[in-house]
């Protein structure tokens, strides 16, 4: 059931958001972004388009993936986050995702944790093992997120033991 305060992504199968990245986005964030619309398509059937922050257009609801100029006038950073760290913050209209991409020299993957995070706890994905038969999505036409605000920074300052 869809509440008055959640965003809106997707209604009935269609598109109601875009993504967003910097104009010069991490690795991390490029491939995060990737992710998220191929999951947002995979529940919906929806696909979300990915612009650049200075081609955002006016009064769209949008999904900032990775730190940007858009984040920052929301006054959100990794400022403050540790290695692995993440924030899922919704704002009106909005929802930022994102991680620390280079505090850790061996591990620079903190946007895509966020997303995968943000996929498992508000959209109810699951990933039991790695690849596609171990990969749990649900599907509904309409995806309403409820308002969110999760930071968190691991206790173990590296994910990646080996290579």
């Amino acid at each position: 059931m869809v509440e008055a305060a959640d965003l809106i992504l997707a209604r009935d199968g269609k598109a109601e958001a875009v993504i967003v990245l910097s104009e010069d986005p991490s690795s991390a964030a490029r491939k995060a972004a990737k992710v998220l619309s191929d999951h947002l398509f995979q529940i919906s059937g929806a696909r979300l388009e990915i612009v650049k922050d200075s081609e955002l257009p006016q009064n769209t609801t949008c999904i900032a993936v990775g730190e940007s100029t858009f984040t920052r006038k929301l006054g959100v950073t990794t400022k403050g986050l540790g290695p692995g760290g993440i924030l899922i913050r919704s704002f009106p209209g909005s929802i930022v995702i994102l991680g620390t991409d280079d505090a850790t020299p061996s591990d620079r993957h903190g946007t895509h944790y966020a997303v995968t995070t943000f996929l498992e706890e508000s959209l109810g994905c699951r990933f039991l093992w790695p690849g596609e038969l171990g990969k749990v999505v649900p599907t509904n036409t309409t995806i309403a997120i409820a308002p969110i605000d999760r930071t968190e920074t691991p206790l173990l300052r590296q994910r990646k033991i080996r290579n």
